[in-house]
């Protein structure tokens, strides 16, 4: 890569023809590289090409379907010392819909922290905490998040927007591809870190997203042939590919799965969803004992908890809905006021959202990055109308109803940050993205935190409706990760101030897959704390069953949902001296 000071900026396109694929990939900008040439840090976007998959299962109609062109927004920051000898940790957050940007970017793992509680009043303050002390950073906003968005002809029919929103485009499958893409094109790009050890890093769902990620990096061969129940042959052969150009002798062999573990084997998660519905159903039932947290939310505010007694009320939605309504408690993070997590977040997208700040984020003027600004876009998309009229729309809907409970939740969550974004004001008064860079068209914005039409897409969509279990809070979730777990060493927070993944639940929740495990034993050494998974023998297919595998589950006495924003210290230290510890 040409190298660049930190006053100049280049935008380069090339080209990547895996299997006939055409990946036009647009790099805008870098810092200084004091360590002289090699690797540098950018920033910028990936178009992703339409995508041809389908779902196929039997006793279930196959379903074919092809994804609109996806412009993902990417920031990289290589690590202080040695990079080219460091493992590449891959951030992203949740949701779904949700982005990294405003998230883990922002929370105290990247260079920059945007957490007011430490800017001493500025938009910014270089990070203590960075992770770049540990390695190379990636930080991917998932498409129609953060700064990333679709595109698809004619996007000013609304009707055209509204197709947009299915499974084509949001799936948990497809979402987990989009990632890999993304990835493996980005060590192609890079060649001094292509064959390094890359550690996914997860938040909330962004645990589930890594998941299906592992699940379709170590077993391709069957997601290309049509053998399970997602396939994406395209997928498939860049899988293939990558590994085929950084070991000549896997040439034409299908690579095992052990070997790809030697390159994708380590997973931090960070309150993650991983046994889908189970962990809310386990949840439910233990904050309706008697002492539960719940009660001891209700004693300490002075308020009363009234447990379920009638037939369909859920036991998980009902507590938190006391939590966050009547107790007035941040159910992310309960020691908390409500609305305290929205406070921050609104700070940082104040933040990304002021041109000199993201220029400094990113390391080049905002006007420089292709792909951001309108003369780019359109045909871009975001929404179906407008964030407030897609969640209004939503929230008022017969399929409100039919999501889950963790889903209507957020979605609640969602109509409080809409009204504290309305209310905030910028940073920079006259800095603001659109004032520098132009106006987008309404279905469009520059930063989105969440999106509501892109979330409830993931749980409400055709395929969903024929039958398919793919949405988040399926509990195949947990039977990918048991598989992955036999290869992948897995890092698990354990914030105990967090109601929606209320991970205190994690161990029993892995124990309902009864078919797979022998038994699961959770314990506990002060903070450090460990998950020990004894497998049945032969019950995981397409890999050896392991007798037992250890999940490293550290405790966060100050933290909730958001570990990095609260204990990034702890954090940090704690993820360093794991990786010490591993073969």
């Amino acid at each position: 890569m040409k190298k660049l000071n930190s006053h100049t900026a280049f935008c380069k396109l090339r080209s990547y023809r895996p299997a006939l694929l055409v990946l036009m990939i647009f790099l805008s900008g870098c810092f200084d590289d004091s360590d002289g040439p090699g690797l540098s840090n950018t920033s910028g976007y990936y178009e992703i090409e339409p995508v041809s998959f389908s779902f196929q299962s039997s006793g279930l109609p196959t379903l074919s379907y092809t994804s609109s062109t996806a412009r993902i927004m990417y920031f990289f920051y290589k690590a202080d010392e040695q990079p080219e000898a460091k493992p590449l940790f891959v951030f992203f957050n949740g949701g779904p819909g949700c982005a990294t940007s405003s998230g883990l970017l922002s929370n105290n793992t990247a260079p920059y922290s945007l957490d007011k509680r430490t800017t001493a009043g500025e938009p910014y303050a270089t990070n203590p905490y960075s992770f770049t002390r540990l390695g190379n950073l990636l930080y991917i906003d998932a498409p129609n998040t953060g700064f990333s968005y679709n595109v698809v002809e004619n996007a000013v029919d609304q009707s055209v927007r509204e197709e947009e929103f299915d499974a084509q485009n949001f799936n948990i499958y497809l979402d987990a591809a989009q990632f890999i893409r993304f990835i493996l094109r980005f060590l192609n790009d890079t060649p001094s870190i292509k064959a390094t050890d890359v550690i996914l890093v997860g938040e909330s769902y962004g645990g589930t997203r890594a998941i299906y990620m592992l699940n379709l990096l170590l077993f391709y061969s069957r997601y290309g042939d049509g053998s399970k129940i997602y396939k994406d042959s395209s997928l498939a052969e860049e899988i293939q590919d990558h590994f085929e150009s950084i070991n000549s002798s896997l040439v034409g062999q299908t690579v095992p799965p052990e070997t790809i573990a030697g390159q994708f084997g380590s997973q931090v998660l960070i309150e993650p969803l991983i046994t889908g519905q189970y962990q809310d159903d386990l949840a439910g039932a233990a904050f309706e004992e008697p002492d539960s947290v719940i009660y001891q939310i209700a004693s300490a505010t002075g308020t009363t908890f009234t447990p379920c007694a009638e037939e369909g009320c859920d036991p998980y939605e009902n507590a938190l809905t006391f939590v966050s309504d009547t107790a007035q408690r941040e159910i992310y993070q309960y020691d908390q006021d409500a609305g305290f997590l929205d406070e921050l977040e609104e700070f940082a997208l104040q933040g990304l959202d002021t041109a000199s700040v993201l220029s400094t984020i990113a390391g080049l003027d905002v006007s420089l990055i292709t792909y951001l600004p309108p003369t780019y876009r359109d045909n871009a998309y975001r929404f179906i109308e407008t964030p407030s009229s897609d969640l209004d729309a939503i929230m008022n809907g017969e399929r409100f109803e039919n999501l889950p409970a963790s889903a209507r939740m957020r979605l609640r969550q969602d109509l409080r940050r809409l009204a504290l974004a309305n209310l905030s004001e910028s940073q920079g008064a006259g800095e603001t993205l659109e004032t520098v860079l132009g106006a987008l068209n309404p279905w469009d914005a520059y930063l989105v935190q969440c999106n509501s039409s892109a979330f409830t897409t993931f749980y409400d969509n055709s395929a969903i409706q024929q039958g398919y279990q793919i949405d988040p809070y399926t509990t195949v979730d947990g039977e990918l990760f048991l598989q992955n777990l036999a290869l992948v060493d897995t890092f698990i927070t354990d914030g105990i101030y967090d109601l929606v993944i209320y991970s205190a639940v994690i161990p029993d929740s892995i124990k309902e897959y009864a078919s797979i495990v022998e038994n699961v034993e959770w314990r506990i050494d002060g903070e450090d704390g460990y998950i020990d998974v004894y497998y049945k023998e032969g019950s995981l297919e397409d890999v050896t069953t392991p007798a037992s595998r250890t999940i490293y589950f550290p405790r966060y006495t100050s933290s909730g949902h958001m570990v990095s924003l609260m204990q990034p210290d702890k954090f940090r230290n704690d993820v360093e001296g794991w990786l010490a510890q591993l073969p």
